[in-house]
């Protein structure tokens, strides 16, 4: 037997972005519940997508931090990534990943 899973609609990483705010916004007006998903939410009630009645259920999540992920992630039954993509950001924070075997890093974007 499955456990009960209650779904909350599609998580939107990347939810207070240029994308992510469309993204959020034209679902929530089709009536698809969202989980937006931002690394500061008080932005992302700054913008109104938190707004009570039409808003989304806001999460904390850094794409670096693995608890928040699956605490974002619970539940879900789909995720949009719209967070983009900025080498500096992941190279810089000493992303563990590391950028992948072969990739062109520009010389400005050493971690040393």
């Amino acid at each position: 037997m499955l456990p009960d899973i209650v779904c909350v609609g599609p998580l939107v990483e990347g939810a207070t972005g240029a994308t992510g705010q469309r993204i959020v916004k034209q679902l929530r007006a089709k009536g698809v519940n969202v989980r937006a998903a931002s690394r500061d939410v008080k932005k992302a009630e700054g913008l109104g997508l938190g707004a009570t009645g039409a808003g989304a259920e806001l999460v904390q999540l850094d794409v670096l931090d693995t608890a928040s992920i699956d605490a974002a992630m619970a539940g879900v039954s789909a995720v949009v990534c719209a967070t983009g993509f900025t080498p500096s950001f992941n190279i810089k924070r000493n992303n563990p990943a590391g950028p992948p075997p072969g990739a062109y890093t520009h010389p400005s974007l050493s971690p040393n």
